[in-house]
């Protein structure tokens, strides 16, 4: 199954229903579900996708410079779309219905557009799960923490 099947099933859509959000949405929802952490797309190349500290190839096609500008146009606004051709970089945030959020890094790079995501768990880990320095390991009882 790809990246965007999968994130059909993600909160239960159909694909009809993923189809009507932005489809970049439609690749965060996926990343969510698979507990990924991070999201690149580069022109006339493979969607990578970093999971467990390896970045990976998703299976499908190559995307080019003009799919992911369309993808850039569906989620900015056009004072963000502005800004964007005007600097030749925007940073924005999405939260698609029922999923995490993240953070998208949209830029150039060598002539052509290309994206970097980053996602945030909604829910942060038990403390337990955490790894804290010596002096701030006590701490973790008192405050609560975030990590991945």
């Amino acid at each position: 199954m790809t990246l965007m099947q999968d994130s059909a099933i993600c909160n239960n859509e159909s694909p009809t229903t993923a189809e009507k959000s932005p489809r970049l949405h439609t690749f965060l929802r996926a990343m969510a579900k698979k507990n990924a952490s991070d999201l690149h797309f580069q022109a006339n190349c493979t969607p990578h996708i970093r999971m467990r500290s390896k970045i990976s190839p998703v299976r499908g096609k190559s995307l080019t410079g003009v799919e992911i500008l369309e993808m850039v146009r569906e989620i900015l606004t056009d004072r963000q779309m502005k800004f964007f051709l005007e600097n030749g970089s925007v940073d924005v945030s999405a939260q698609p219905r029922d999923c995490d959020r993240f953070r998208i890094n949209i830029f150039r790079q060598r002539g052509e557009i290309s994206i970097a995501v980053r996602g945030y768990r909604r829910r942060s880990p038990p403390s337990r799960n955490c790894i804290y320095p010596r002096p701030l390991s006590g701490l973790s009882s008192i405050t609560p923490a975030w990590c991945w």
